[in-house]
């Protein structure tokens, strides 16, 4: 247990005793206290003092006990003062009481201050403070019998009696208490413990949720390579940085009037089914997955993890998104009522890029000219064709020869927020790693047996062979 709930358990026992003195106090103590005015009245004839001195002692009590409740703040300042000096007050007034009236209340009074001193081992239970007031009591006794000498010498047998009785009333309650508030403080002991506990363990399990949610969004953002890396600290998390970054953009073709035409359900399945052969593309040639904006996806290269060939990086990415989408576009078709066509752009520029959000809520993302020119220039991208600006390629034939695209045409456009003309340059991939064949209508596995489209564990949609039992997956991971 640390020192703020070792605090804390303290000012909670503090607050229970008192709490506890509060209520049995006030509707015990302080009346059978108090009536006993009567009493005293029927005894000695004397009505004025007594209820004078009992008045005096129930007020300051009573108002001792509402401040501590009031105000808490000095809760562990009159823990210390007000049960010892509560019930020492009373065995104080009893005692004076005693010296004005020696004859003829002798046993009543002792006999009182034997029932008064267990009324303080009743209602404290602390056991310091009961031992200071039994102490205290024990000398206003004493002093009593001091000063009435000549009066009780006289009476051997009642300064006897009263004497042990009162001795041994003192020691029972010292005891007593004793053992209640070793059981008592282990019992508070058991419960902030069990407390502390609960919540460390909440703290454990928010801290352990914080850090889960930070992982799902660096594993959905990164590659895992670059996602350990910020885990261990090696990349910066804070701070905006300014470099040169490919930027890609993939837009889903004529996705509004298609999300108007179909049912939710089905353009959900073909985007979310999209959008996963995007995502898990990109990560695999490390590019930053910077956000999904509905019907399409902005991703970075070069940040925030350095690469001489991200602009390739990009290439290749767009080459193996295109053949995954062939793949997957007989499912696809069925959701979105025709093939899945996207449109490809990249834009080489200076760019920033950091982690952007406060709080929980944070994402990585790049801001600049670089970012809004790479969104421009996609609307002029050919259908399942790819756009560059100009100014990114240094060596266009080498990505022509070396990537199998083929240029579509190289020309000038203007875009939304920039003044000049940009240059662009527009390929068609050549490649399809597509191994599935359809022959008479029928779609043919590489086994030569027919593929039928059945839903997977995982609630997706997948084209299975019965005969070697290969899917889509399967296929795609051989090629």
């Amino acid at each position: 247990m640390n020192r703020k709930f070792e605090r804390q358990y303290k000012l909670a026992l503090r607050r229970e005793v008192l709490g506890q003195l509060h209520n049995t106090f006030l509707h015990y103590a302080v009346p059978i206290f108090f009536l006993f005015v009567f009493v005293d009245y029927y005894l000695t004839g004397a009505f004025s003092p007594f209820f004078i001195g009992r008045g005096i002692i129930t007020l300051v009590s009573i108002g001792l006990i509402l401040v501590s409740k009031i105000k808490r703040n000095v809760i562990a300042r009159l823990y210390n003062v007000i049960p010892c000096l509560l019930f020492f007050s009373y065995n104080a007034f009893i005692c004076l009481s005693m010296y004005y009236f020696p004859e003829k209340l002798k046993m009543y009074f002792a006999g009182l201050i034997v029932v008064s001193s267990g009324m303080t081992a009743v209602f404290v239970n602390v056991d310091r403070q009961i031992f200071v007031a039994s102490i205290g009591t024990l000398v206003a006794y004493g002093l009593v019998l001091f000063l009435h000498f000549d009066f009780y010498q006289e009476n051997y047998t009642f300064l006897i009696i009263s004497s042990s009785f009162l001795i041994t009333s003192c020691i029972v309650n010292i005891i007593g208490s004793r053992s209640v508030a070793v059981v008592r403080k282990k019992g508070f002991q058991d419960k902030y413990k069990l407390r502390y506990e609960r919540i460390r363990r909440d703290q454990i399990i928010r801290s352990k949720a914080k850090e889960l949610a930070s992982t799902e969004l660096l594993n959905s953002q990164f590659s895992p390579q670059i996602s350990k890396m910020f885990k261990e600290g090696t990349l910066n998390t804070e701070e905006f940085e300014s470099d040169i970054i490919s930027v890609l953009v993939i837009d889903v073709v004529d996705s509004t009037k298609k999300l108007y035409e179909l049912e939710s359900k089905s353009a959900y399945v073909a985007i979310e089914r999209t959008f996963d052969i995007i995502a898990n593309t990109l990560l695999e040639y490390d590019i930053t997955v910077d956000k999904f904006t509905g019907d399409g996806v902005m991703a970075l290269s070069n940040a925030p993890v350095k690469y001489e060939n991200h602009l390739e990086k990009c290439f290749q990415a767009c080459i193996e998104i295109n053949a995954r989408i062939e793949e997957n576009n007989i499912i696809l078709s069925a959701h979105w009522g025709g093939p899945m066509q996207l449109r490809y752009s990249i834009h080489t520029g200076e760019a920033i890029y950091g982690f952007i959000g406060r709080g929980r809520v944070k994402s990585f993302t790049a801001l600049g000219k670089s970012v809004n020119l790479a969104h421009r220039i996609n609307g002029h991208a050919p259908i399942n064709g790819l756009i560059v600006s100009s100014d990114s390629i240094v060596d266009k034939e080498f990505f022509i020869k070396k990537l199998d695209l083929q240029e579509v045409d190289s020309t000038k456009v203007l875009c939304k927020g920039f003044e000049k003309m940009i240059e662009v340059s527009s390929f068609s991939f050549l490649s399809n790693k597509n191994n599935i064949r359809k022959v008479n209508n029928e779609i043919i596995c590489e086994c030569g047996n027919e593929l039928i489209l059945k839903a997977s564990k995982h609630g997706k949609y997948e084209l299975v062979c019965e005969s070697c039992n290969h899917n889509t997956d399967d296929i795609k991971k051989a090629a």
